[in-house]
């Protein structure tokens, strides 16, 4: 699994945010190590092995990055690393906390009684949850990412590697993909931008897409660890909110359904917060 401690600044304030993005082969063996009965119960509603497999990366890569939230709650404010991940993972905290599914389908997190009174309370936990994954053949990819509620984020990952899209072509207009050579891949970022806004939104996308249209979607070349060529774009109709998106190429030590495919994994976040990863 790959973590990250995301910088969010905003007139000279800083918090944090922390993704999370998992494969099928970062999952424990035992679901029971990490869902709550709640979440168990809603794990055999499921018909499919895919919808399972993706249900159970959300739970997984949202709740390695609660936890790692918690811990800047005593103070820790110290660069992820995978020991620090697969401690989490062995902590037993995780089936304590239930992440239900609001009325619009969006991820909200409860804290079962056994951890009421401490650090973790819903009263004095400042933070909320944006969940995604993709699917590819029988393998799956989730992404979650952790954030202080008051610089509300979305977050989106999509398999480059499928199939053109008749869908993504009647939905995304050619202005918003003009600077794109590769159309297909233009369509694909600019549907995660959108997909990620209506989770800031919380209502999933059920406007209209014209008040999802975005002015030209600009290419960049900033790189990091984790991620190759990027790419901004602003709303028209959401001018307070901007986004980055980034491919992400698994690395080889992962899935191997996965390790010879890319992702784009688009984040929106209020235009004027700086996101430092």
């Amino acid at each position: 699994m790959d973590c990250l401690r995301i910088h969010v600044i905003h007139q000279g304030k800083t918090s944090f945010a922390f993704l999370c993005i998992a494969q099928t082969s970062d999952l424990p063996a035992d679901v029971c190590s990490f869902l709550s009965k709640q979440e168990l119960a809603m794990l055999e509603q499921f018909g499919s092995e895919q919808a399972k497999s993706a249900f159970l990366l959300g739970r997984y890569s949202a709740k390695t990055a609660i936890l790692l939230a918690r811990q800047t709650l005593g103070g820790e404010d110290g660069p992820v690393c995978e020991e620090e991940v697969k401690r989490l993972a062995k902590s037993g905290l995780m089936p304590n906390i239930y992440i239900e599914n609001g009325i619009f389908g969006q991820p909200i997190i409860r804290f079962l009684p056994k951890l009421t009174g401490t650090v973790m309370s819903e009263v004095i936990f400042p933070f909320d949850v944006s969940i995604a994954h993709s699917c590819h053949d029988s393998a799956a990819i989730g992404a979650s990412i952790v954030f202080d509620k008051a610089f509300p984020i979305g977050v989106d990952i999509e398999n480059i590697s499928r199939t053109p899209s008749k869908f993504l072509a009647e939905k995304i207009t050619d202005d918003e993909i003009e600077n794109f050579q590769d159309k297909e891949l233009g369509r694909l970022v600019a549907w995660g931008f959108k997909e990620a806004l209506s989770k800031v939104l919380k209502t999933g996308i059920t406007l209209p897409l014209y008040f999802f249209h975005m002015s030209p979607i600009k290419i960049t070349s900033d790189t990091h660890k984790l991620f190759v060529i990027g790419y901004t774009g602003e709303f028209e109709f959401f001018s307070q909110y901007s986004c980055v998106s980034r491919i992400y190429k698994p690395p080889k030590t992962h899935s191997q359904a996965f390790c010879d495919c890319e992702c784009v994994l688009s984040i929106v976040s209020p235009k004027h917060c700086l996101l430092i990863l």
